[in-house]
């Protein structure tokens, strides 16, 4: 993930606290199946690094599974809060929120709360240039 740098006064942050958070949530462990994600959001065109441009989205996803734990990421690329809906093929129960974010670095690797889905569904705040994962256990 590099080195994100927060606004308003944009100094260099280092993420090193997004990999315990990883981590903690169940996502990087040795023997994880990564899963098929999809998304609704339509990708913009940016300038590409060599040449031309590329399609690119503000908020990147995937999932892990191990176990029977699941944990999706949702990883915000932009300077924007994103409201996102997760839907899980099967139904699953309450989520733990964990959340990397300008407000929440040292303590990422610590729950936030806990998420109910709402009609299969889990809503869920992903701060301006920050990384969420929701898991689930056994």
């Amino acid at each position: 993930l590099g080195i994100i740098r927060w606004p308003p006064d944009w100094r260099p942050q280092h993420c090193f606290f997004v990999l315990p958070m990883l981590r903690s949530s169940g996502l990087l462990r040795p023997g994880a199946e990564v899963l098929a994600t999809s998304s609704d959001e339509e990708p913009s065109m940016v300038q590409a690094v060599v040449k031309g441009s590329a399609p690119d989205v503000g908020l990147e996803h995937f999932a892990l599974r191990l176990k029977g734990e699941l944990a999706v990421a949702l990883v915000n690329k932009r300077r924007k809060v994103y409201k996102a809906t997760v839907k899980l093929p099967q139904p699953r129960g309450r989520a733990e929120l964990f959340q990397y974010s300008t407000v929440r670095i040292a303590d990422a690797p610590y729950p936030v709360g806990q998420l109910q889905p709402s009609g299969g569904r889990y809503e869920v705040q992903c701060p301006a240039y920050s990384v969420t994962v929701l898991h689930w256990g056994r």
